[in-house]
């Protein structure tokens, strides 16, 4: 079973809103949302937020709802820390993988989502991270990760991570992105 997680609070530090700013007409998560449902491989795409707003522009595209702690909507928690909560919690059903996909990244393709499963699941690796052509730098759109590796604790890429080489890049992340 797999499943997409797409990590979007309410309030930005550099960019009020962001996640629900419109981006070419629509909400910024909503192209996040859209491709992945067009991946066509997850049993359930999930939104975790803190947000009414955030929330009822997920369920407007499709996306199941799960409402964040407070505790986890600080800068410092990171998305893996948001997975492994969300998880342990028993919120995500029972994944072999999960998907984090970022709210913020309206180029991500489903052929690079798809690719990232079939990387993960032929190399049997704990983690699959999408890297922009070189120099290679995270492209901040998806990480496969592996359930029962995030169980056990910390996360630690390794020489098993894999990379996903993506044709686009770019992580609209501040008012200068925009």
């Amino acid at each position: 079973m797999n499943v997409g997680l797409i990590p979007a609070k309410g309030h930005s530090t550099r960019v009020p809103g962001k996640n629900i700013r419109l981006f070419h007409g629509k909400p910024i998560i909503a192209y996040t949302i859209e491709t992945a449902f067009d991946a066509g491989i997850f049993d359930k795409v999930f939104v975790s937020t803190d947000s009414k707003k955030v929330s009822q522009i997920a369920e407007e595209y499709g996306a199941d709802v799960i409402m964040r702690p407070d505790g986890l909507t600080v800068d410092t928690i990171g998305p893996v820390d948001i997975a492994r909560y969300h998880l342990n919690a028993g919120e995500l059903g029972k994944p072999d993988y999960i998907c984090l996909l970022y709210a913020t990244a309206p180029f991500m393709r489903a052929e690079d989502i798809r690719r990232g499963r079939r990387v993960a699941r032929r190399r049997n690796t704990d983690f699959v991270v999408s890297v922009g052509v070189e120099p290679f730098h995270d492209a901040a759109q998806f990480l496969w990760c592996k359930a029962a590796r995030l169980r056990r604790g910390a996360v630690e890429f390794d020489t098993t991570t894999a990379l996903v080489k993506v044709p686009v890049s770019i992580d609209i992340n501040s008012e200068d992105d925009w």
